[in-house]
């Protein structure tokens, strides 16, 4: 039994975020991302990767022995509650940006200066819950996931996304999962270059919904 601290709040962090997904579902589904796994494929990486790790952290979280102390559960919940509203609100903006705008680059709002801001939230929101697992093997958990889940599939998306001709100035302007420095002192992006990319999109490329399977 473990009634303490940590535990109500890795509770709260891990319960909430589960409600926050199911309300996303709801509001601006990533239908592409669900449609691109199968049934029989989706419950093999269940059994495979999420129940063996995905709730090994929180058991880490709690078999301890030992609280949290206080400044680690600060710390948490703040990453926690930051990443949550960058995923959430990337998401949302990807959503609408798909039906009003479909076939141009997305490089403005979340995406400015952060290529993939969806997966920067995910990173650390699940950074907050292994700082609450106290323990190396949630942070293999999670690299072990990021490496064969997260990085292949934004590496594919960018590879799809280089085929638009404002994507070497954004790509330069702008980092992975954080912005980068020079994003301080960065031009705004040309937007005669960013409408070129929508008769690319039509034409030439595929267009953004199509790279966005690769999500």
């Amino acid at each position: 039994d473990n009634w303490g601290p940590t535990a109500y709040v890795y509770l709260a962090l891990h319960g909430s975020y589960g409600y926050c997904w199911l309300i996303k579902e709801m509001a601006f589904p990533n239908k592409n991302l669900r449609d691109s796994l199968s049934l029989p494929v989706a419950f093999f990486l269940s059994l495979l990767i999420f129940l063996p790790g995905y709730w090994t952290i929180p058991i880490l979280a709690i078999s301890t022995g030992t609280e949290a102390p206080p400044a680690l559960l600060g710390a948490a919940t703040t990453l926690y509650t930051l990443g949550l509203n960058i995923m959430m609100t990337s998401d949302c903006q990807t959503h609408w940006f798909l039906k009003l705008r479909k076939g141009r680059l997305i490089a403005e709002g979340m995406n400015r200066f952060i290529r993939h801001p969806n997966y920067s939230g995910e990173i650390m929101l699940y950074a907050a819950f292994c700082l609450l697992a106290r323990h190396w093997a949630a942070w293999l958990i999670f690299g072990i996931a990021y490496l064969i889940i997260l990085m292949p599939s934004n590496l594919k998306k960018e590879k799809s996304l280089s085929r638009y001709p404002a994507w070497p100035v954004y790509k330069e302007q702008s980092g992975m999962y954080f912005p980068p420095v020079s994003a301080l002192w960065a031009k705004p992006l040309d937007s005669k270059l960013l409408a070129a990319s929508k008769t690319a999109g039509a034409e030439a490329t595929p267009s953004q919904s199509e790279a966005m399977k690769a999500r």
